[in-house]
């Protein structure tokens, strides 16, 4: 048993709960991703604000070094000093040069402890190889680096050093008599703030510059640095900013500030996973709680299906299959079941109603009966009339073959006609009835031909007495008689997928196309067997038929296009199959 559920209360019920959802996830998703550009731009924010701390801190320490080294060039006893043979009428001996010199150290001693640093500051000139330094080490071990009016690192000593030139100049215009000031800042200092800047932090501040090593904390990760650089070196950075980057799947935030006085870029990164694992968290328990809520959702739309719209299905198909006409359909109640009141109800109606049904089918069943008898003790005896009328003009003629073999026809034609106590009979016995009934006919007119030609396997099947007769009867008396010359009667079967076809056929005055179709709706409408149009034996024919194999059988007229009427009579039923024979039966004169 196949059950058409209907879906439209849970259809609605899905629909309202996607309504629902759909606000609730689209608030849910702006709100947090809002959330994650608020959390990464105060990341970018303390980054820049911490970085733009610790680079103003080394500016300041580098500038002022910058600053002393400008002081130092254009400090008039170091010029005294080192141009001493252009000043000799200024000094009275070898003392006041000696007195003048170490002044000049406890000079460049004092501006070097101006600076948080231990720094170098070294003053010499290129022609006359004397370096004055506060540190006898330094001084001692000094190797000057290539000259730069701009901070530079040297990787081998791990120093930024910086050249000052008096007289001012651009540094290709330099003079081997040109005072140079050579100021160093060790590199280690830096690292100790980028080590400072780390703290409480996960990234690794360092100094990035193009085509140079970066300058990173002790502790950093030299592998992810250099995939950063890589992005760096196809930025065009600005004086600061930030950027995005995806390393080994992960997401990174990447926050740079410029140095000018350094000619270096500030570089520090966070990883966004670590930073936003709280809403990740967050978001997660959200995402199942959705998914949680789901599945209540399914568990009790299950337990209503079942409980509800099930038994509701089940009452519904029920329904359309009693008002179909299956009067045997019954309900399963269920005790546990809200339904079991109504479902033990409908099986009783059902019940009721099929005891009514059969009650009058059988009534009209008998009826029917009644009317068939009373059609066939009509129709005998008018035949018999005309055949005992035949009999007495050829025995006046004295004919006696004729009379014999007529005789013997009508009384086989009687004995089939007259046993009403079987109603259901083969069509074989059917077929020769109909024998009998032509040759009647053949030997009265002297002008009517016919063939019958019947598969072998359709003559076992049981179908209603005399149910071919009146057909026949019709196409002699409404179709060959009036037509003058020879009539021929066809009558013939055929098995189809869908069940047998019985066709009777003439070629008398037949009917118009249009007339024939009008005749088939009329049947097919009619429910009285009184139309004029029909005829009472069509109309009983085609309702006996329907009684038998139901609905779908009956009978089916068509106009031929050379003239007559086919009729056939068409039924599915499953019978005993015989050998593939057929029984042909020819005659006329």
């Amino acid at each position: 048993m196949r059950i058409n559920w209907n879906f439209n209360i849970f259809k609605k019920i899905y629909a309202l709960i996607i309504l629902f959802l759909i606000p609730v996830l689209g608030l849910y998703y702006y709100s947090n991703h809002i959330s994650v550009e608020v959390v990464e731009q105060e990341i970018n924010n303390r980054d820049l604000n911490k970085l733009n701390y610790v680079l103003s801190q080394l500016e300041s320490d580098f500038e002022q070094l910058s600053l002393i080294s400008l002081a130092l060039v254009q400090d008039p006893d170091i010029h005294k000093y080192v141009n001493s043979e252009v000043f000799s009428n200024t000094f009275k001996d070898d003392y006041d040069l000696v007195e003048l010199k170490v002044k000049i150290m406890e000079k460049i001693s004092f501006l070097s402890l101006l600076n948080n640093w231990r720094n170098g500051i070294f003053v010499y000139t290129d022609s006359s190889g004397e370096v004055l330094s506060s540190n006898i080490l330094l001084r001692s071990n000094f190797a000057p680096n290539e000259f730069s009016a701009n901070w530079e690192y040297n990787p081998r000593s791990d120093l930024f050093y910086k050249h000052t030139l008096t007289p001012i100049t651009e540094p290709g215009d330099r003079d081997e008599d040109d005072l140079i000031v050579e100021v160093r800042a060790p590199a280690s200092y830096i690292r100790e703030a980028l080590d400072q800047l780390k703290v409480g932090g996960d990234g690794d501040p360092y100094l990035y510059r193009p085509v140079s090593q970066p300058l990173a904390n002790r502790s950093a990760n030299g592998e992810l640095i250099e995939q950063l650089n890589e992005r760096l070196d196809r930025e065009p950075l600005q004086t600061a900013g930030h950027l995005t980057e995806q390393i080994n799947g992960k997401k990174y935030l990447v926050t740079y500030v410029r140095s000018e006085v350094m000619g270096w870029t500030l570089v520090d990164y966070a990883k966004v996973d670590t930073i936003l694992a709280p809403i990740e968290m967050s978001r997660n328990f959200f995402w199942f709680s959705v998914g949680l809520l789901l599945i209540l959702f399914g568990v009790v739309a299950t337990l209503l299906f079942f409980h509800v719209q099930r038994p509701t299905g089940e009452l519904i198909d029920s329904m359309h299959r009693l008002k179909k006409g299956d009067y045997q359909v019954r309900l399963r109640p269920d005790k546990n079941n809200v339904f079991y009141f109504i479902f033990k109800r409908f099986n009783e109606m059902a019940e009721e109603i099929q005891h009514l049904i059969e009650k009058a089918y059988v009534e009209k069943l008998r009826t029917n009966e009644a009317v068939m008898k009373q059609l066939q003790s009509q129709i005998n005896p008018h035949f018999l009339y005309n055949s005992l009328f035949f009999v007495q003009t050829m025995a006046r003629r004295g004919r006696e073959d004729e009379v014999e073999t007529i005789c013997m026809h009508l009384s086989e034609y009687y004995r089939y006609a007259t046993r009403v106590d079987r109603q259901l009979v083969t069509l074989r016995e059917e077929m020769e009835y109909i024998h009998n009934y032509l040759e009647i006919h053949v030997m009265r007119t002297q002008r009517i031909r016919y063939e019958i030609d019947v598969p072998e396997e359709m003559l076992e099947l049981e179908i209603p007495r005399m149910l071919v007769q009146p057909l026949v009867e019709n196409a002699i008396k409404h179709g060959i008689e009036p037509k003058p010359g020879e009539g021929t009667i066809r009558i013939g079967g055929e098995r189809r997928e869908n069940g047998y076809v019985l066709y009777i056929e003439d070629n008398g005055v037949g009917m118009p196309a249009e007339e024939a179709e009008r005749l088939n709706e009329l049947i097919r409408q009619s429910n009285g067997g009184d139309d004029a149009e029909i005829g009472c034996g069509v109309w009983n024919i085609h309702q006996r038929m329907k009684y038998k194999f139901g609905e779908g059988a009956g009978l089916t007229f068509a106009a031929k296009e050379e003239g007559g009427l086919l009729v056939s009579m068409q039924w599915s039923e499953d019978q005993a199959e015989g050998g593939g024979q057929h029984v042909s039966i020819a005659a006329g004169r």
